[in-house]
């Protein structure tokens, strides 16, 4: 039985298994009509047509913004200017080059970011763009964003040279999407050299590994203590441990497989636990309440919550 694209058929669609990107269901009445649905749950009406020989795909629109029926209308329009010669996309293409670096970003978040990179990853994307990049060039449009209009951007983040490299980073990236976009023909910010990123290193003392021993005793909050702990002792990165469930522990072997969506190279991991580690686990699993070692925690928020608790810690053990 074919699938008729319809509300009640429309809102039934779920998202494709993770990995797959997105999947579109075609119309069983109206040739090439159907509906796409991303990796995040993003329903959108599409046409597949084909010009001089090469096969395209319009986005009609969002769904619940558009109806089914008045999508399938639009896709009767389009059908009949295609068939006189008009091809929508590439008037559209025209279009977009005009829009706002601010468009490219939505764009760019919707496309590449949610189905391609982790959540974690995500979310950083969306704070750089909120609180840096868009309040100084979100109103430019795309044509007209220049080198020395990146590069005032990146020298005023200088002070902070790891944060002002990743949002160099960033807009490289959203740029070269532009240009497999068709929305630009060049990358403005290709050739802009980093800062250098000197490495903090910080030995402690006896002394003061038992008063930071002794601050994340007292510390109010023990889940955030007990996540700083393992930090410590296994050197994970802070999302890793704050998403980390009790099934991806083998205590009785002292094995932590991490898997490969929590990696940075995404890829599934085997990490001995050392004795430490081991025993903050043990000691935590004998009160466990649910699937997560710390229910309640927002990865996504994860860097900012251990860095918030890590500053009290540090400023009780006073250092």
């Amino acid at each position: 039985m074919g699938f008729h694209v319809s509300q009640r058929s429309v809102a039934a669609l779920k998202s494709p298994a993770k990995g797959t990107h997105s999947k579109v269901w075609y119309d069983d009445k109206a040739a090439g009509f159907g509906v796409r649905v991303s990796e995040a749950g993003v329903k959108a009406f599409v046409l597949n047509y084909s010009v001089a020989g090469r096969e395209r795909r319009v986005t009609i629109g969002r769904w619940p913004e558009w109806s089914a029926d008045a999508a399938r209308d639009e896709a009767r329009r389009l059908r009949v200017e295609i068939d006189k010669g008009t091809d929508p996309l590439a008037g559209r293409q025209t279009a977009r080059a005009e829009n706002t670096l601010a468009e490219l970003a939505d764009r760019y978040i919707d496309d590449y970011a949610l189905p391609h990179k982790r959540d974690k990853s995500v979310y950083d994307d969306r704070r750089m763009l909120n609180n840096i990049i868009l309040p100084k060039l979100g109103r430019l449009r795309i044509s007209a964003v220049k080198r020395i209009d990146i590069e005032r951007l990146h020298n005023s983040l200088k002070p902070t040279p790891y944060q002002a490299n990743r949002v160099l980073s960033l807009l490289k990236k959203m740029f070269a999407c532009a240009m497999d976009w068709e929305l630009r023909v060049d990358n403005p910010a290709r050739k802009i050299k980093k800062f250098p990123e000197p490495k903090r290193e910080m030995w402690l003392s006896g002394e003061q590994l038992q008063a930071l021993s002794d601050a994340l005793d007292g510390y109010a909050e023990q889940d955030a203590a007990d996540a700083l702990r393992l930090l410590i002792v296994t050197g994970s990165r802070p999302g890793e441990v704050i998403g980390a469930t009790w099934p991806m522990f083998d205590l009785q072997r002292g094995v932590w497989t991490k898997p490969s969506h929590h990696t940075k190279q995404k890829k599934e991991e085997h990490v001995p636990l050392n004795a430490s580690a081991w025993a903050i686990l043990r000691r935590m699993a004998q009160h466990k309440t649910g699937i997560y070692l710390f229910p309640g925690r927002d990865p996504g928020n994860a860097r900012t919550t251990l860095r918030n608790a890590w500053k009290q810690v540090c400023k009780v053990a006073d250092f």
